[in-house]
């Protein structure tokens, strides 16, 4: 199980850096098949900017809760998850919005990853998951 997870973090974020790699080199041509508008287009631009670059956080974390809730450990994946997208990221980006222009804001959802990655990590790590009912050692294979 455990080099399952590591493949599937690793592959995760290797995909995640090539994708945001691809759509943020042709961000602009690709924004523009939707909406030619320059202020959408920058808009767009700030979002894509500041949203893929940090997209590893995101790929982990989910990797990880999906981990958690394959495991029957599903209470913390909830917690992060409520944490990561309400509880962080919406004052986040107000905040953000208020103190540093409307493009800023954009910043809220790496803000809230990380938040949720610092309550899922340390569970992850602890291991007691692995005593969940959906991955006991007395089951059969």
């Amino acid at each position: 199980m455990r080099q399952g997870v590591h493949s599937t973090i690793l592959l995760s974020i290797i995909t995640s850096i090539c994708m945001s790699a691809f759509v943020i080199a042709f961000r602009t041509p690709l924004i523009s098949l939707f909406n030619s508008q320059p202020a959408v287009i920058a808009s767009g631009n700030a979002y894509l900017l500041r949203v893929l670059t940090p997209m590893p956080l995101f790929a982990l974390l989910f990797v990880l809760n999906s981990v958690l809730r394959g495991a029957g450990c599903t209470m913390v994946p909830m917690i992060s998850s409520i944490v990561s997208m309400w509880a962080a990221r919406l004052p986040a980006a107000y905040l953000l919005a208020h103190w540093f222009g409307q493009n800023e804001l954009y910043w809220s959802y790496p803000f809230g990853w990380v938040l949720g990655l610092a309550i899922t990590l340390p569970v992850y790590f602890r291991k007691k998951w692995l005593q969940a009912p959906a991955v006991s050692q007395n089951q059969p294979a």
